[in-house]
């Protein structure tokens, strides 16, 4: 049995290796920005309802302190482990999904409309749904790896791996969570096009991809007004198009500077989650145009270091981790600041190591805590050591 503290010693030392290091700084870096705007966004709610404007912030704080735990303590460990265990953990999140959709609404609260939430006595709040992406991930990073060969049969290959992960996703969206279905189905989707598989089979599952979206919005009423307010601009302010307007109202405030960090408006009770699922906008407003593309590029930093582990991963299940974590982290981000921008209509979607929420925090670390395990196995970790050794 090996002791915390061996796990940490070697999660340390990996940190020396330059690319394993500046994955993990640029995650502190975004969950210390994110921090900020928490705070500021949080401020005036948490004095309003908690007498206390830190009390949302202090929380948060502590789920990063977690996070970051989770971070280090996963890359200690040969990202190998996780192929051991890939079908248990997707069969045992496939479970925990369908049990929610039976669960009393006291253990399973509805919340917006989504039955997305676990409230387990004497726990922590989680979102199922996160935890889901990640075991989707490994499970189907160790069925290409294994099944690499037959990938490009449609039989053999693409259609049970897309019956597994749209599973997933098809539970999740009983649950009226359009936003995670979608993320996952087109992480799903996006893993076996990257793992090698036919071209006119992914054009095929994409289509049904598409049509069973379209699905879901057209006979829910629900998302239909929404997306139909999209659609027709400033149709429904005060209803269906509120939450979309309100963030247009932050984005404009900001214009290209910024009215200035913690200065924004729309945080006194305009914006709804504008800590959680509008955190972008309160970006947008107090830093402009600018500072968001600062963020942004962050993202787009980390998203490339993550394809570069995956460029030198020691084999193809190392590659696949790696590619569906950027990818990940990549379709988080854009539907979050789509959504923000008004591209497309609210969708529930948090912004990875930014928004308040700990199980999205712990979620996005646990899957670099992975990415870092492989570069650290990888080509680029292992040549600075040869190199010393023939000096």
């Amino acid at each position: 049995m090996i002791g915390v503290r061996p796990w940490f010693d070697r999660a340390r030392n990996q940190l020396g290796i330059p690319i394993v290091g500046q994955i993990f700084g640029i995650s502190l870096v975004l969950m210390a920005i994110g921090a900020i705007f928490i705070y500021s966004a949080t401020s005036a709610l948490a004095a309003r309802d908690y007498g206390d404007s830190f009390y949302f912030v202090q929380e948060h704080f502590i789920r990063i302190l977690l996070a970051i735990i989770i971070g280090l303590t996963i890359s200690a460990f040969d990202y190998h482990h996780f192929e051991r265990i890939s079908k248990w953990a997707f069969a045992t999140s496939l479970v925990t999904l369908a049990l929610m959709l039976v669960l009393p609404e006291s253990v399973v609260p509805r919340v917006n409309g989504a039955r997305r939430w676990l409230d387990l006595p004497g726990l922590p709040r989680i979102q199922p749904s996160e935890i889901a992406r990640i075991a989707v991930l490994v499970y189907l990073a160790a069925f290409i790896s294994r099944k690499s060969e037959l990938i490009t049969d449609f039989r053999q290959g693409v259609l049970p791996a897309m019956i597994a992960g749209f599973s997933v996703a098809l539970v999740v969206l009983a649950g009226r969570d359009l936003g995670s279905a979608l993320t996952l189905g087109t992480l799903v989707w996006a893993l076996l096009w990257l793992g090698g598989a036919r071209h006119r089979h992914m054009a095929a599952s994409a289509t049904v991809l598409l049509s069973l979206t379209a699905a879901a919005i057209y006979f829910s009423p629900y998302r239909w007004s929404r997306w139909l307010a999209h659609l027709r601009g400033d149709a429904d302010p005060l209803g269906a198009g509120y939450h979309a307007k309100q963030s247009l109202i932050s984005l404009a405030n900001g214009g290209w500077f910024g009215r200035g960090i913690g200065q924004s408006w729309q945080k006194y009770f305009y914006l709804p989650e504008a800590h959680t699922d509008f955190v972008f906008a309160i970006v947008g407003e107090e830093v402009g145009v600018i500072g968001a593309s600062v963020v942004l590029s962050f993202y787009g930093g980390l998203a490339w270091l993550c394809i570069r582990a995956a460029r030198d991963a020691p084999d193809l299940f190392g590659r696949m981790l790696a590619l569906g974590a950027a990818l990940s982290l990549v379709l988080n981000t854009f539907l979050h600041a789509a959504v923000v921008s008004v591209l497309i209509p609210p969708t529930g979607i948090p912004m990875p190591l930014f928004s308040y929420g700990g199980t999205s925090l712990a979620a996005t670390m646990l899957s670099l805590g992975i990415v870092m395990s492989v570069a650290a196995r990888g080509k680029v970790a292992r040549a600075p050591a040869r190199n010393r050794r023939q000096g």
